[in-house]
């Protein structure tokens, strides 16, 4: 019979040759990864200056005009701040303060140590349904001392007002010394940023 009756053989040792092909696999895929994580990585720089986070807001991308947005009073109380992609400075701790495409609640009395409610509603709620939201903080003046937090997806309760839903990400924070707090929030293409006073425990102080 001709050779090319019977298949053709690897001459090398039977798990040689998918040994090499299982290798270079596992090299293209170690090195999608890396490159993965350092795209993921500079896109999560935590900011440390007001001027650093509105720096990332000028090239954070956004939603289209078509896409829905929600209410951001829906029967509750009136919210403070603005639509700019500028850090809000929450001094008189309002109800509500809103910086770019968010409006957080619950920024009042914040204290070291101590867990605190804080409500984050997007302004494209319904299209972040399944989108995680990124909670970065540095407190000024301190680079060291950073928190990360992410919140896997919005829950979503009609509105005090009864006429539509209010999508929103719970969370708790727990601010770990006093002082000045840089917070940027961050889903899909939604971004806020907040300046957060965070005062000492009664009688103590924390601050380094």
């Amino acid at each position: 019979m001709s050779g090319g009756d019977h298949p053709v053989h690897d001459s090398r040792p039977l798990g040689e040759g998918g040994e090499e092909m299982r290798m270079q696999r596992f090299s293209l895929a170690v090195a999608s990864l890396l490159l993965v994580a350092s795209q993921v990585a500079h896109g999560q720089v935590i900011a440390s200056t007001i001027g650093e986070a509105e720096s990332e807001a000028a090239h954070f991308p956004t939603f289209a005009e078509s896409v829905a947005v929600q209410s951001f009073n829906g029967g509750y109380a009136p919210v403070h701040g603005n639509a700019d992609r500028r850090c809000s400075q929450v001094v008189a701790a309002p109800a509500s303060a809103r910086s770019g495409e968010f409006v957080a609640r619950g920024l009042q009395n914040l204290e070291v140590g101590k867990e605190h409610k804080i409500l984050w509603l997007p302004l494209h709620g319904r299209a972040l349904a399944e989108t995680p939201m990124l909670l970065r903080a540095d407190r000024i003046g301190h680079p060291a001392d950073s928190l990360r937090i992410t919140e896997p997806r919005p829950a979503h309760t009609p509105g005090r007002d009864r006429t539509a839903w209010m999508y929103g990400y719970p969370s708790l924070v727990a601010f770990p010394d006093a002082g000045q707090w840089l917070v940027v929030a961050t889903a899909g293409s939604d971004w806020g940023c907040y300046v957060l006073d965070v005062a000492p425990v009664q009688g103590h102080n924390h601050s380094r």
